[in-house]
């Protein structure tokens, strides 16, 4: 089975290289690492721009190289143009909760993909519900999913667990979608807490002023600047919790970090009171879940109903349930599954 893996070189990524600029790169970085038959294909930057024909051009030439029996996706932009080859796709959508132009670009790359019989994946339920939701208000309602694909593997040997220094501990870009610094404004006068983020150093950035007001946190709130990625989970560890600031989360994969060093995670929920970090435990018993608009009391009693667990039994369960063998083996049963379906439409509608 041949598999074409075209993707997107945004924020300068490239297969291959060390720098991994988001969730989706990484999956196709993991992809790539533990499935080296699978041929990538860096399109150029600047795609998007690039006029129909020259598009065309480019995958006419990649297909004619390489003969793939599926393409694989993990842009739903490029959904559209890589109908019209009549090669059978799996797409794995990553996009979390995201409302303006992305919804509206991206339901009818949805459907378009499940009118034509091919396969699309989400990586959780709740991303799910929420993006069929959507599209049935958008009235462009897209058709049935073949299922659910975790983005993510742990991939440390660490068994270590540092001494814990705060109560509460969070990662995430200093934006406001993240609001990583939830974390402090729910603990502050009550518990210590850690934020691990990236400066801001763009004045022009919409998340530039949203930086500013969070650069001045004093102890017991401790914020850690711009941390070599190899020191991060180390230093998430030292935390008692982990909280997931994020109620947009498409899943979740520093919340399984956490987990998988020993630490129990607190899941700020939308009015829904759902979150896509829940499918990540290995046990309920792992998480708390309370409102985002709860009072800093509130959280404090979330944190503490976690309080007493083993450290130790909840990195061995979390490893178990997301290990290499495990992941890889869903990765192949996607594409087995894609490969048996003969279920191909008429293109002849969608152009």
């Amino acid at each position: 089975m041949k598999i074409l893996m075209p993707y997107k070189p945004d924020g300068g990524f490239e297969v291959g290289q060390d720098k991994v600029t988001g969730g989706i790169e990484k999956f196709i970085t993991d992809v790539h690492n533990n499935f080296p038959d699978i041929v990538h294909v860096k399109l150029p930057i600047g795609w998007d721009k690039i006029d129909g024909k020259n598009r065309k051009q480019i995958m006419l030439e990649a297909i004619a190289k390489h003969k793939p029996d599926i393409i694989f996706l993990n842009s739903i932009e490029l959904a559209s143009g890589m109908i019209r080859y009549e090669i059978p796709i799996v797409c794995v959508f990553h996009i979390g909760v995201q409302r303006g132009i992305t919804l509206l670009s991206s339901t009818p790359q949805l459907k378009k993909l499940t009118d034509a019989g091919h396969h699309v994946y989400f990586v959780s339920e709740h991303q799910h519900n929420w993006w069929r939701t959507e599209s049935k208000r958008l009235k462009c309602e897209f058709g049935d999913i073949t299922g659910y694909i975790n983005p993510s593997y742990f991939e440390s040997h660490d068994y270590s667990f540092p001494e814990q220094e705060y109560d509460v501990g969070t990662i995430g870009r200093c934006v406001i979608l993240k609001k990583p610094f939830l974390a402090h404004e729910k603990s502050v006068n009550n518990m210590s807490s850690l934020v691990i983020t990236m400066r801001c150093t763009d004045p022009e950035s919409v998340e530039y002023k949203y930086y500013q007001k969070n650069t001045d946190w004093e102890a017991p709130q401790t914020t850690v600047w711009n941390l070599p990625h190899d020191q991060v989970m180390t230093t998430i560890a030292k935390a008692r919790t982990y909280c997931s600031t994020c109620t947009d989360e498409s899943w979740g994969i520093t919340a399984l970090e956490a987990l998988g060093h020993g630490v129990p995670i607190v899941l700020l929920c939308d009015k829904s009171m759902l979150h896509a970090s829940e499918v990540i435990p290995a046990d309920p018993s792992h998480y708390a879940k309370v409102s985002v608009k709860c009072t800093p009391e509130e959280f404090k009693e979330a944190v503490d109903s976690l309080k007493g667990l083993d450290r130790q039994e909840i990195a061995r369960a979390t490893r178990e349930k997301h290990s290499l063998d495990n992941w890889k083996k869903s990765i192949e049963d996607m594409f087995e599954v894609r490969a048996n379906d003969k279920n191909m439409h008429n293109l002849s509608n969608f152009f």
